[in-house]
């Protein structure tokens, strides 16, 4: 048997990147301390909006909001998931990849519901089948996907992200349900490339 140096793979000498590679010069890294990991995500996200509330949360180039802003966008629809159909069951996000897009994933963090995501790219017929598989009783998507039609299964509620984000609408409190590190707060599907798609349950802790 010929026994391969290991010099003739340099890719095993190659050493991981830093954590910060690519990060602010000014700003040293710091790891996440392991006592925060104990703490549900909206706890941890309440906690940076109080922080910095101005600062910018997200910017597609055509969309700009402060961590205020999505805080506020958070509460809305987390009331509005809290009043839909489905108990707190799974809620369904199927909507462009823009600066809203956090705040659907966050308010259902926020209302206690799994999130699932849906891609709008996907046909018809794999999103309808993720949506029965999960148990997904309503969706999140645009207004103007949900006026020219979403082609979903007829008895869900669809949430829509525009009214979440209305600037004239109040800013309620969230809901009132009990947040916990291992509480489910996403269920992601595989390709099905293997056969049927398979549902797999992240925590808030992850």
């Amino acid at each position: 048997m010929t026994t391969v140096p290991a010099t003739a793979f340099p890719w095993l000498d190659l050493q991981p990147p830093a954590l910060d590679q690519n990060g602010p010069q000014a700003v040293a890294f710091s790891h996440f301390a392991a006592e925060r990991s104990d703490r549900s995500a909206i706890e941890l996200l309440r906690e940076t909006v109080r922080r910095f509330a101005d600062r910018t949360a997200s910017d597609d180039g055509e969309r700009q909001l402060s961590y205020g802003d999505m805080w506020a966008g958070v509460c809305r629809l987390a009331c509005m998931m809290d009043g839909a159909a489905g108990g707190h069951g799974p809620v369904g996000v199927l909507l462009p990849n823009d600066a809203r897009y956090q705040i659907a994933v966050l308010a259902c963090v926020a209302a206690g519901r799994p999130c699932v995501m849906l891609d709008r790219n996907f046909p018809a017929d794999r999103n309808a089948e993720i949506i029965r598989d999960a148990g997904v009783g309503a969706v999140i998507a645009s207004a103007a996907d949900a006026r020219d039609g979403l082609s979903l299964p007829a008895d869900l509620n669809v949430l829509t992200i525009d009214d979440a984000v209305r600037t004239d609408m109040p800013v309620p409190a969230l809901p009132d349900v009990a947040h916990r590190p291992d509480a489910p707060a996403f269920i992601i599907y595989t390709s099905g490339s293997t056969g049927r798609p398979k549902g797999v349950v992240l925590s808030q802790r992850a």
